[in-house]
């Protein structure tokens, strides 16, 4: 998630929480050692982001399908075009199997058709 979200966010994200974790600890009258509240931010970032946790937030503020990325998780039809057609006929054309092409500056109409690859990919990143 670090890749989508980008390191101002995650800075952004980290400092919300540690002004969190700062302010529960100033109203208990508790002063951890640095490396305990360093600890529980990350452990409240981890438990929020690395788990099914984020996916109810993402079912809670659907906006955040938008604004942020959708919720990957599920079945997937993925429809998608194979060149293997052209690239058989670039070598037949090599071995005189067929006439030469030239596959930057030829009409779309003259080339080989693209195959198409039917897929059914499932994203379960997390579990409900």
């Amino acid at each position: 998630m670090y890749r989508i979200f980008g390191p101002k966010m995650w800075i952004a994200v980290t400092a919300y929480v540690a002004a969190a974790v700062a302010s529960m600890f100033a109203m208990i009258d508790y002063n951890p050692p640095l490396g305990t509240a360093v600890l529980m931010v990350q452990a409240m970032v981890a438990a929020i982001f690395m788990t099914p946790l984020w996916r109810w937030f993402w079912r809670r503020f659907p906006l955040l399908n938008r604004l942020v990325f959708p919720d990957l998780n599920g079945e997937w039809d993925v429809v998608s075009t194979g060149n293997y057609p052209r690239i058989r006929r670039l070598l037949d054309a090599a071995v005189r199997r067929a006439d030469p092409i030239d596959m930057e500056f030829a009409p779309e109409d003259e080339l080989p058709e693209l195959s198409p690859i039917h897929l059914r990919p499932q994203c379960l990143m997390t579990q409900h």
